[in-house]
């Protein structure tokens, strides 16, 4: 359930790797931690341990102290250790075409252990009542769930419009000005210079790139923004 990081460098020719070994079947759980470390902020990298896709909105999992939103990072077209990262939480995605609750095999993503009296412990377990057979799944795919009232917004750079960063605001009767776990995702930094970070603040203060609000303040609300890259015009 460990999730890998590989760079292969920054050459345009295909590199097969080959990975051996025997598949994964029936429960399995991972301990994890958030020291409160100045770079990790308590997200850690997990991965689908299983040979077919796995559902994160399914039953079968165990998320003891861990939000219920997950992250995926996508690599920089230009920057071999640059990207950008997409978040999903609860059928609402910031980019409908990375982030879904559909985790391919071999997938690796990134999951928070909830904020606490530090260092707080998190187990992340599954079974395979969480595996679907639907081997049609792909990585992009369109979000499965829009009905809720939201608004996705997205910020660019003047002099690069097409890498943008997306944020999402919408609205559920059970949602809170303040930082839920099950509702809200909180903002991972992208490491791509050419793209800004975009994100909506909280009441406590909190920065997500899913916000999720009350539906009463459907009808007239204000939410703040705000991006990191102050000295490029956005």
């Amino acid at each position: 359930m460990r999730g890998y990081s590989i760079n292969f460098g920054s050459a345009s020719v295909p590199v097969i790797a080959d990975v051996t070994g025997i598949v994964n079947n029936g429960n399995l759980s991972l301990t994890l931690f958030n020291h409160n470390n100045p770079y990790t902020l308590g997200f850690n990298l997990v991965g689908n341990p299983y040979p077919s896709p796995i559902d994160w909105d399914a039953a079968g999992w165990i998320k003891t102290n861990i939000d219920n939103a997950i992250h995926f990072f996508k690599v920089s077209s230009t920057d071999q250790y640059g990207g950008t990262y997409s978040s999903y939480v609860e059928g609402v995605s910031t980019d409908p075409g990375v982030a879904t609750n559909i985790i391919p095999s071999m997938q690796g993503f990134f999951v928070h252990v909830s904020d606490g009296a530090y260092p707080v412990t998190g187990t992340l377990g599954i079974d395979n009542s969480a595996r679907i057979s639907d081997l049609t799944h792909s990585f992009i795919k369109s979000d499965p769930d829009e009905s809720k009232p939201l608004l996705r917004l997205t910020a660019s750079f003047s002099d690069g419009p097409v890498s943008t960063d997306p944020a999402v605001v919408y609205f559920d009767d059970n949602a809170e000005t303040t930082f839920d776990s099950k509702f809200d995702a909180l903002k991972l930094m992208n490491t791509d210079l050419n793209v800004p970070n975009l994100y909506a603040v909280g009441s406590d203060g909190s920065k997500l790139s899913i916000n999720a609000l009350p539906l009463s303040l459907l009808t007239g609300c204000t939410v703040p923004l705000e991006s990191k890259h102050t000295d490029r015009q956005i």
